[in-house]
Formats: structure tokens, C-alpha cells, sequence
């Protein structure tokens, strides 16, 4: 998939590689070690999107024009 800005998969995940790969998008790999603990208040559904958001905030000073 052309994309006009180019695609930063932040993970190490073969899974995740292959997923993006077998749906036709064209991707960089970028990873950082982020602390991925968390506050055990947060419901367990809560936990992905806070993680998520967390590893996001640490890319945010490295990427411009890219899609993290």
C-alpha cells in the first residue's frame, strides 16, 4: 500500500510484521526499550491502550512526517 507518508511499526514482533506485510503496506522498524509497567488500578482492557499510548509518547521526539 502507498501511503504518503512512510509507516514506523515500533515493535519487534514478527507477528506484527507479518500481519502489516500480508496486508500490503511498506513499513520501517523502529524499537525503543519502554518500561511497560503499569499502575494495577488500571482495568485489564484499560492496560494495551495505556501501553500503547505510552511507547507512542517516547517516539514522539524522533518522528516528523512518518506514522507511528
Amino acid at each position: 500500500m502507498n501511503l504518503s507518508r512512510r509507516l514506523i511499526l515500533a515493535s519487534n514482533s514478527p507477528r506484527r510484521q507479518q500481519i502489516l506485510k500480508d496486508a500490503g503496506f511498506e513499513f520501517d522498524i523502529r524499537s525503543k526499550d519502554v518500561d511497560e509497567s503499569f499502575d494495577e488500578t488500571i482495568e485489564a482492557k484499560g492496560v494495551a491502550k495505556y501501553l500503547a499510548e505510552k511507547k507512542a509518547l517516547a517516539y514522539r521526539p524522533d518522528i516528523s512526517k512518518e506514522i507511528l
